[in-house]
């Protein structure tokens, strides 16, 4: 899906106004931002699903006296991971016009 949306982006021509957000000369895709729904609909419902198993897996199987410090853990490695994230994107760059990148 996401190579089939990435292709329909590139394929799509350049509309003539600029962009408002990206950098002076960029400008956007005629393609409709209402594609995207799809893609954040999936990644809403999978951690629907796998956080409240998570916790509860956590939950269930840690002692009574560390409960607390397994459900903190399990938040602390989400933020973790969102934070390596981020790092990773910044260090290697991201360019201001996607044409021009190699996702």
């Amino acid at each position: 899906w996401a190579a089939y949306l990435e292709i329909r982006r590139r394929n799509s021509p350049l509309l003539l106004v600029p962009s408002e957000c990206a950098p002076g000369g960029i400008y956007m895709s005629d393609m409709s931002a209402w594609w995207m729904v799809g893609p954040y609909a999936v990644m809403g419902l999978a951690e629907v699903y796998i956080n409240p198993t998570l916790y509860y897996l956590s939950y269930s199987q840690t002692p009574l006296r560390l409960r607390s410090i397994a459900q903190a853990m399990c938040l602390l490695m989400g933020a973790v991971s969102s934070g390596l994230f981020t790092l990773l994107t910044h260090v290697m760059g991201s360019a201001n016009n996607l044409n021009h990148a190699h996702l």
